[in-house]
């Protein structure tokens, strides 16, 4: 049985503007650092993505460290819910330029969601910014 059919019949659903903890070795880029710790990322994917058969999610990192600017979006009034005793930091940002996609076997626990406000600015800032596109477009076909 694949993961993606474990995940299935297990009821756990993946939705984009979730909040997860994974372990921070998964979202890190330099492989020597082995950090113990977990940390919050945000799901940023299209529906039509989340619903294909497919263990790959599209995350945005998580932070308190740094000031808000262009790629480090302040995301602590965007929270519409927490679960599991999770209190988001009044510093919490979403470090866009470090988009990138992850297994869904690293989602450890789902800890909030932000509003579909705060996402779209997010998605917006992912395409025009990260990704370089320069006209309007419609964030969901």
């Amino acid at each position: 049985m694949s993961l993606a059919e474990q995940l299935k019949l297990s009821g756990i659903v993946f939705n984009s503007g979730d909040i997860w903890f994974v372990p921070d070795v998964s979202v890190q880029f330099d492989e020597d650092q082995k950090f113990k710790k977990d940390r919050p990322v945000l799901i940023v994917m299209s529906k039509i993505n989340i619903r294909v058969n497919s263990t790959i999610l599209n995350i945005v990192p998580l932070s308190t460290q740094g000031k808000p600017e262009r790629l480090r979006i302040p995301i602590a009034q965007g929270y519409s819910e927490t679960f599991n005793g999770f209190v988001p930091d009044k510093n919490s940002l979403a470090l866009v330029n470090f988009y990138r996609p992850i297994d869904k076997k690293y989602f450890k626990k789902l800890i909030g969601r932000i509003d579909d406000t705060c996402l779209d600015a997010i998605k917006k800032s992912i395409c025009f910014d990260v990704v370089g596109y320069t006209d309007d477009f419609d964030l969901e076909p």
